[in-house]
């Protein structure tokens, strides 16, 4: 029996939704593409067909990488890319082609960009041209017994931010200290993009209702770290924790969960990715499997007492918070799974004398979180609300598509 040849590419359709041509990000999953290009490759070279409609069309190489966010499954592989030149405009129901790529497969990424990541035992740094952001991994920070900063950012370092007729490296979480021009101590309870729970919804045929985990609270763990190109990204893992729930039949089912969280810095951007899952396996079965949940976001940033917040009433998609007056920082969020109510604060939290600069806001239910991150010096809420609606449209709500024949 004739052995089937491997095809030397794979053409992936580019479908741009918005009624104006478009660059940038592109990320999609790998498994498929890889199935099609029979490999299990680690890497990927992407090029821009100029004219898609002629087989033999010149190309242009574009910086490409494959990452692997979870070492135990390969679902969650993913291909990024970054169009180098805007492709023509399309529809919003992503029905008109754009232009085409095309896809082989590479032993290992090329050499990281701009953006890099270092792995501690307590945390991860990225930098890249903007930004040097520290995602504490470890339960506790400044002191043994202060276990609350589990899968924080407790430090967001803006570089040459001009201030003061100089130019600093500023603490994106702390006005007070940033208003000093560098020469104070940053509050030790700052942090940020810290998922301080996670809410799982049981049947409605299992009396015992919604049940709510706090992984702040105990270490997350470093389990995946990838550069390339395009982008670097850790993905870290929280501590496990059982989750029992009833099948139809009456049946209690164990699961053995983990929170996973995939936290990426794109080259020369100024923006923060961040996807959340949450993984369970069957304790009976071995089996495991992906379930529905809300995330629950918490920040404790150190503005000033008029810090304030916008948001359209009727939008989900987004909000902002700014601190007016020097040095006038702002933080931008946007993601595809709906933000609810922004508390401030939170109605949990019980220290008087941080609760005006706390904040906490639920996602949807979903299973799988696509959120983003922006915090800026020297802005208005004028301008953070454009970058939070644009970051919510070209990143989570209208992201230009790579499909394979037969993909949608």
């Amino acid at each position: 029996m004739a052995q089937r040849r491997k095809p030397d590419y794979v053409r992936l359709t580019l479908r741009n939704p918005s009624p104006y041509g478009r660059e940038g990000i592109v990320v999609r999953q790998w498994q498929p593409v890889a199935k099609a290009l029979g490999v299990r490759a680690r890497g990927a070279r992407v090029a821009r067909e100029l004219n898609p409609a002629d087989a033999r069309s010149d190309m242009v190489p574009l910086a490409a990488q494959v990452d692997r966010l979870d070492p135990r499954d390969r679902f969650h592989d993913q291909l990024v890319f970054r169009l180098d030149a805007k492709i023509p405009s399309g529809e919003e129901h992503y029905k008109k082609v754009s232009g085409g790529v095309r896809v082989t497969s590479a032993a290992k990424n090329d050499p990281p960009g701009g953006a890099t990541v270092e792995q501690f035992y307590t945390g991860v740094k990225f930098r890249n041209q903007h930004l040097e952001v520290w995602l504490n991994t470890s339960a506790d920070k400044h002191k043994k017994d202060d276990l609350f900063y589990g899968g924080a950012v407790t430090s967001v370092i803006l570089y040459n931010q001009e201030f003061t007729r100089h130019v600093f490296n500023l603490e994106a979480l702390d006005a007070i200290t940033a208003r000093g021009g560098g020469f104070l101590r940053v509050h030790p309870e700052a942090r940020a993009m810290q998922v301080d729970r996670i809410h799982l919804v049981r049947p409605p045929w299992d009396e015992r209702g919604s049940f709510d985990v706090y992984p702040y609270k105990r270490p997350w763990r470093t389990v995946s770290v990838s550069v390339g190109p395009v982008r670097a990204v850790a993905t870290i893992m929280s501590a496990p924790f059982k989750y029992r729930c009833k099948d139809a039949g009456g049946a209690e089912a164990v699961f053995r969960c983990n929170v996973y969280r995939a936290v990426s810095l794109y080259d020369n951007a100024d923006w923060i990715g961040d996807e959340i899952w949450v993984k369970a396996r069957n304790m009976s079965t071995g089996k495991s499997q992906r379930l529905w949940f809300s995330a629950r976001y918490f920040m404790m940033v150190h503005f000033t007492d008029l810090a304030m917040t916008f948001r359209y009433p009727d939008h989900p998609g987004w909000f902002c918070v700014n601190q007016p007056g020097d040095p006038w920082l702002g933080y931008a969020f946007a993601t595809d799974a709906m933000a609810g109510a922004i508390w401030n604060p939170p109605l949990d939290y019980r220290d008087p004398y941080t609760e005006h600069r706390a904040y906490s806001w639920d996602l949807g239910a979903t299973r799988t979180a696509h959120s983003f991150h922006k915090f800026r010096c020297k802005t208005d809420p004028l301008e953070m609300g454009h970058e939070a609606g644009w970051l919510w449209y070209d990143l989570a709500f209208k992201r230009i598509r790579a499909t394979l024949a037969g993909e949608k």
